[in-house]
């Protein structure tokens, strides 16, 4: 995504673990997405995007789905910014 800045990074909040997909994990699929993310000056992720697949679109789904319900803490008052477009990585590793 454009517009992606190093600096401050997003703290705090929830950011549980987005589900493995069933039907993934059936058939041994594992990777790891890159996922763009917007956030908030309020600590709400704003919009997701798929920076880099994983290879397979179940997972590449999951993870998306999974970050879209992530929460921060607000930023600090000294980073001095609206919102910010960070990336994430999500693994889907099987055990």
């Amino acid at each position: 995504a454009a517009g992606i800045e190093p600096g401050w990074m997003p703290r705090g909040g929830a950011q549980p673990a987005p589900k493995y997909p069933e039907t993934a994990r059936r058939r041994g699929a594992q990777g790891t997405a890159q996922v763009a993310l917007r956030l908030a000056a309020s600590g709400r992720v704003a919009d997701v995007r798929l920076h880099r697949s994983s290879g397979d679109a179940r997972l590449d789904d999951a993870a998306l789905a999974g970050v879209r319900r992530w929460r921060y803490d607000e930023p600090p008052a000294s980073a001095d910014w609206t919102e910010r477009w960070f990336v994430v990585p999500i693994e889907f590793h099987l055990q």
